[in-house]
């Protein structure tokens, strides 16, 4: 498995929907392509967003839940301990 130049990491939490594929279209028409795309759910009661960021067939996007709220800097802190990429 190559090590990823960038990651980009993305926590979300009860996030609106169109915002969320704005969001995740935005990051993946990106002209620079080595990159991972950590999303975090904060929200797992929440299906409907896995739902639209596993509807994404792209490799680079890396899904993970939290089992429950953590909040958002406990949430980024996870993401950067999990994050493979050089910047």
């Amino acid at each position: 498995m190559n090590t990823p130049k960038i990651s980009v990491l993305t926590p979300i939490y009860n996030t609106a929907h169109d915002a969320l594929k704005a969001m995740i279209e935005s990051i993946l028409t990106q002209t620079y392509g080595d990159f991972e795309f950590l999303i975090l759910n904060d929200s797992p009661d929440n299906t409907a967003l896995k739902d639209i960021v596993l509807s994404y067939n792209d490799t680079r996007i890396k899904y993970i839940e939290n089992e429950h709220n953590m909040g958002i800097t406990k949430s980024r802190n996870k993401l950067i301990e999990l994050a493979r990429g050089q910047y």
